[in-house]
């Protein structure tokens, strides 16, 4: 394994100077980096042209949001033709400390077994979360989060890849959900560290009842995409992977009992309502209605 097998995918959204830099923490350390392009406003000029400055850089857009499923499972199939054998696919404002990749490959490299491996993931530094590097050099684990994500490509096309019904939220969780589903492993390297900025979510601390909740600030459209998702993946899991079926179905409660105390309570009340209608009457992806 070197880092001519090796790609990186990102997939912008909206974007600024600060992923020019997050984009330069790994793209030496990999044969190339592929960018698909979601945004749906004008991007700077003078940003993308610095972007173009990466030399192993390929850039691709459709001219609209396309989600996360549907580019990684375009990006995936092109890295397939290109003999790519891992495909780690980061958020814009993600980055990896030093020498994260190359800890990986050597890993890799070392690891028995790295066939039966579907999903690699490294430590999650936030920002907000108590951070601490656990004493095991890797765990087994049921999930890790899409950003920072290394794809062993023979399990990707195995498993048919990311369920591009869903769109956004939920879609990490069920590609790991599928990865354990058909007997496959997901490592977390605890010496590796991605860097990830989750400031677009804000959050506050209730009790309700006596009950501690965090309130996420999420848009009404979001709430959308979690009502309809987890419910479409408790449905689609309650039979053949319980534990998560039941996490969907919690993030269901979750967001039912808190979203009477949050901002704009109405709005998304009422998106809630639309995504039961929607997840009865299977339509799934993109929705369009509510934006």
């Amino acid at each position: 394994m070197n880092k001519e097998s090796i790609a990186a995918l990102v997939i912008l959204y909206n974007y600024n100077y600060e992923v020019i830099e997050n984009i330069k923490s790994y793209s030496k350390y990999v044969s190339k980096v592929y960018v698909f392009d979601n945004s749906d406003m004008k991007v700077e000029n003078n940003i993308y042209l610095e972007l173009m400055k990466i030399h192993n850089l390929l850039y691709f857009t459709e001219n609209e949001n396309k989600g996360l499923a549907y580019p990684i499972n375009f990006i995936a199939e092109k890295a397939k033709k290109e003999d790519i054998k891992w495909l780690i696919t980061f958020d814009q404002d993600s980055y990896l400390e030093k020498d994260a990749i190359a800890k990986i490959i050597t890993f890799i490299n070392e690891k028995i077994e790295i066939e039966s491996i579907g999903l690699i993931g490294p430590l999650i530094c936030d920002g907000k979360t108590n951070f601490s590097r656990p004493n095991t050099p890797y765990v087994y684990s049921d999930k890790v989060i899409q950003s920072g994500a290394w794809h062993n490509l023979d399990v990707f096309f195995k498993i048919k890849g990311y369920d591009e019904n869903l769109f956004i939220d939920q879609v990490d969780f069920e590609y790991c959900a599928r990865v354990l589903s058909n007997n496959y492993k997901i490592l977390k390297i605890n010496t590796v560290v991605l860097k990830h900025n989750t400031r677009d979510i804000r959050s506050s601390i209730r009790y309700i009842k006596g009950k501690r909740f965090t309130l996420n600030k999420y848009s009404p459209i979001r709430y959308y995409y979690i009502v309809r998702n987890n419910l479409y993946c408790y449905v689609k899991y309650k039979h053949i992977n319980r534990i998560y079926a039941e996490e969907c179905k919690r993030n269901i409660e979750v967001i039912i009992k808190t979203i009477i105390y949050e901002d704009e309570k109405i709005k998304k009340i009422f998106t809630v309502i639309v995504a039961l209608i929607d997840f009865l009457f299977k339509k799934m992806g993109k929705c369009n209605r509510l934006i």
